[in-house]
């Protein structure tokens, strides 16, 4: 039987994917695939700038810079938008993602497709045997990992403190 426990970490910060993907690695028979999923409403292809530029706003060569800006940023989102649509997508109850694939190490490889790449940690993710599963999401401070005891056991003595045992009937955080 599968214990379910979650991390305090919030954000699943660094070195707490770096943990799981370590464990993880050695917890299934699939270490060279592994599916990730990004929730598709983190905005990467809308516009979202926000402009600061000298200049009465809508005149003169401050309102010009800011079209020139935005004008860029349109681009680029529909560039983007483009390559995002290819992507496969899995929908949920209230959530799109995107899916991608790769071995379990790579997650500590993943960035966003933003103009300045910041580091993405999927919202979902799993080995291909399904060994264990990893969840998070925008809106909750936990990360919520299920597995085999053995799997559980070794990830929260890695974590020490920083993970507590969940009960699937019991609340989310």
């Amino acid at each position: 039987m599968a214990r379910w426990w979650s991390s305090v970490a919030f954000d699943c910060p660094a070195d707490v994917v770096e943990h799981l993907a370590e464990v993880g690695v050695h917890h299934t028979s699939t270490p060279d695939v592994a599916w990730f999923c990004a929730w598709n409403g983190s905005g990467w292809a809308t516009s979202t700038g926000v402009y600061s530029v000298e200049g009465a706003p809508g005149r003169g060569a401050g309102a010009d810079e800011i079209r020139r800006l935005a004008a860029g940023e349109d681009r680029r989102n529909r560039i983007l938008a483009d390559e995002l649509a290819d992507l496969p997508q899995l929908s949920l109850t209230y959530r799109g993602y995107y899916v991608l694939t790769a071995p379990v190490l790579d997650v500590t490889l993943a960035t966003a497709p933003v103009p300045r790449a910041s580091r993405l940690v999927p919202d979902l993710w799993w080995p291909d045997d399904r060994a264990w599963f990893v969840a998070s999401d925008t809106d909750l401070t936990w990360t919520y990992v299920g597995g085999t005891s053995r799997f559980v056991d070794a990830l929260a003595d890695v974590l020490g403190d920083r993970a507590t045992e969940a009960d699937i009937e019991g609340p989310i955080r």
